[in-house]
């Protein structure tokens, strides 16, 4: 059997994606499972084509409007390299614009796909990235969404949320939770951003949704008001459109600047080293997708302080996490003093957490992908669904190949 896995965006970006893609296709090739990955070319200075861990990645220029998304399709529907021998396509997150044109082009070719919602793709309260990111491609992206057989979505609430957008019944969208490898982080080294002894770490992307202004200000009340000791520095890893907002915001704290540390993006094996070193780290999200990073935390033994918002329960529990209602600054500031005066709690969490976090290992999981590989290819193609001009229009330009 091959896999084809279509991502937004692949090595070298860095997020919960692209990690996600990593680490479920090489659990896939474990397997014995033959795969390739489909992204966006993004930057074009990226090679069309090359092997990154025995994988064949393929990037696609993305289209900007309807007419480049038709461009693409009249190319899809020529390019047999492209399609060769895969078994199934399966969309790991349902980002435009690429699965409108691939999505049609491979049932036009028999070949079913299957589709993963990853959270920043449809509308979600609380955060105005997804509903920029679903307004974009609202007037075709139903298309994409309805030709995908099965849907699923990394968390329950991400599912609830793409029925409620897309018009669809309850329990329609299934829940099928993004992995991990624990493995892997177990060989990881700690690390320990220069300078900084001890600390609380933040490692979101600086998207409004994500909460980190409350975890700024939080933080700062609590070095004020000695609540925590005095030597911890805030650790912000992360670049996202509020980046300058919150250098300012820090900025203009009364605090001693060096307390709060924007160190940029990072890639996984930094992002776990400073999970094994951080005195806890903080998931303040107003809203929520999915919540990998809760899972990453537990898995290494990371104090995890975290919101209940959205996909976060799906990853994590009160037993493994002090949960703390979405935007409560006070209750954020007393689960970030009690990590420090109750320290017996803190450990009671981080051994549940363990646990907890082995059950979403990719070796529980990828039989679960399997199973639904198997089955999508049983079933087959289904009928194309198509309700937009352009998602017909890219249909009509991929028959031409007939």
């Amino acid at each position: 059997m091959k896999v084809s896995a279509v991502t937004s965006l692949y090595t070298p970006h860095v997020g919960g994606v692209e990690t996600m893609t990593d680490e479920m296709t090489t659990a896939l090739g474990e397997h014995g499972i033959d795969r390739d990955i489909i992204t966006k070319r993004f930057p074009d200075t990226l090679p069309a084509h090359e092997v990154i861990h025995d994988v064949n990645v393929w990037r696609i220029t993305p289209p900007t409007d309807a007419e480049e998304i038709l461009d693409l399709a009249h190319d899809l529907a020529r390019d047999d390299g492209l399609f060769a021998e895969t078994d199934v396509m399966h969309f790991v997150g349902m980002r435009r614009p690429l699965p409108l044109p691939l999505a049609i082009a491979a049932n036009l070719r028999g070949i079913p796909s299957i589709g993963q919602v990853a959270g920043s793709e449809v509308p979600n309260p609380g955060s105005p990235e997804d509903d920029y990111i679903w307004e974009g491609g609202a007037s075709y992206m139903p298309d994409a969404f309805g030709n995908v057989h099965p849907l699923v979505a990394v968390s329950s609430s991400t599912a609830r949320l793409t029925e409620h957008a897309l018009g669809y019944q309850p329990g329609s969208v299934g829940f099928l939770p993004a992995g991990i490898n624990t493995a892997e982080y177990e060989a990881i080294a700690p690390f320990k951003p220069e300078g900084v002894d001890r600390f609380i770490l933040s490692l979101r992307r600086l998207e409004l949704s994500k909460g980190i202004h409350v975890l700024i200000d939080t933080y700062v009340d609590l070095v004020l008001e000695r609540r925590i000791p005095q030597d911890t520095v805030l650790v912000i890893a992360g670049e996202g459109s509020q980046s300058d907002e919150l250098r300012e915001q820090a900025e203009r704290s009364p605090i001693d600047p060096e307390l709060i540390r924007f160190i940029g993006t990072v890639p996984l094996d930094q992002g776990i080293g400073m999970l094994k070193t951080a005195d806890a780290t903080v998931v303040p999200s107003l809203a929520e997708g999915g919540g990998l990073v809760n899972a990453e935390a537990n898995a290494v033994g990371c104090p995890l302080i975290a919101s209940g918002a959205g996909g976060i329960r799906d990853y994590t529990s009160e037993r493994a996490a002090r949960l703390v209602t979405p935007g409560s600054a006070s209750d954020l500031s007393d689960a970030i003093a009690d990590l420090y005066s109750d320290p017996e709690g803190t450990r009671r969490r981080v051994e549940a957490g363990r646990e907890e976090a082995a059950q979403l290992d990719w070796n529980v999981l990828i039989e679960r992908y399997i199973k639904m590989y198997h089955s999508a290819i049983e079933q087959g193609v289904q009928p194309l669904r198509l309700t937009t001009a352009l998602g017909k229009a890219v249909a009509n330009t991929g028959r031409e190949r007939a």
